[in-house]
């Protein structure tokens, strides 16, 4: 009697019915494969998917759980071409305006929110283009060592990450090589993905999802 207690007060009814589903369904032997062995039930515990992982949220319809992990920080930079310090025409070491090979420019821009609404720092990018623009990928292929600053921080500091890798137009992940502030010694990577630009292409969001570890 005290287990069936325990078990009673542990296990609530709306549990209870996916419970007693899935022994149906392992009775019945449509059990899920190996590769992905968890079934997840929706919410009224009446039809399921089989996840390798994790389930999704309980709703009308079975999901898995994401296997893409959640960034630490999310944000975009901001390139204006307008602005001086956003593109590399005009920059003496980059007589290619930043497409031809060893071309060097420096990019000092905001950082905007996972919103684009507000400044939340600034970035300060240097790119190297070791491969020249490629017509068929859209690529540019440029080494760029970038600082992320946010602050002053409450104590006068400023936090930043430093990221370093082979930055395209396109899916690039970067290695992050510490920081300062409540950023020091970080470690991890960062995704960067296509730019969201506006029709003539002069105003560029790219964004930056950073995962620490």
């Amino acid at each position: 009697m005290a287990v069936a207690r325990v078990f009673n007060s542990v296990i609530r009814p709306g549990a209870m019915v996916v419970l007693l589903t899935t022994f149906a369904v392992l009775a019945e032997g449509q059990t899920c494969p190996g590769t992905t062995p968890n079934p997840c039930y929706n919410a009224n515990g009446t039809t399921f998917v089989c996840c390798s992982a994790g389930c999704g949220p309980s709703a009308a319809v079975a999901t898995c759980a994401s296997a893409e992990p959640v960034p630490d920080l999310s944000v975009y930079v901001l390139l204006d071409l307008s602005k001086p310090y956003a593109n590399c025409e005009n920059q003496q070491a980059a007589p290619g305006a930043g497409v031809d090979f060893g071309d060097v420019c420096l990019l000092n821009v905001p950082l905007m929110d996972a919103e684009k609404k507000e400044v939340v720092g600034s970035a300060v990018i240097q790119l190297t283009v070791w491969q020249p623009y490629d017509p068929v990928t859209g690529n540019y292929y440029e080494i760029g060592p970038a600082t992320y600053f946010f602050g002053p921080s409450d104590d006068g500091n400023t936090d930043s990450i430093h990221i370093y890798g082979i930055l395209l137009n396109s899916y690039s992940e970067l290695t992050i090589l510490g920081g300062t502030g409540k950023y020091r010694g970080a470690r991890g990577y960062a995704i960067s993905d296509a730019g969201d630009c506006n029709a003539d292409g002069s105003i560029c969001y790219y964004p930056k999802n950073i995962y620490l570890t």
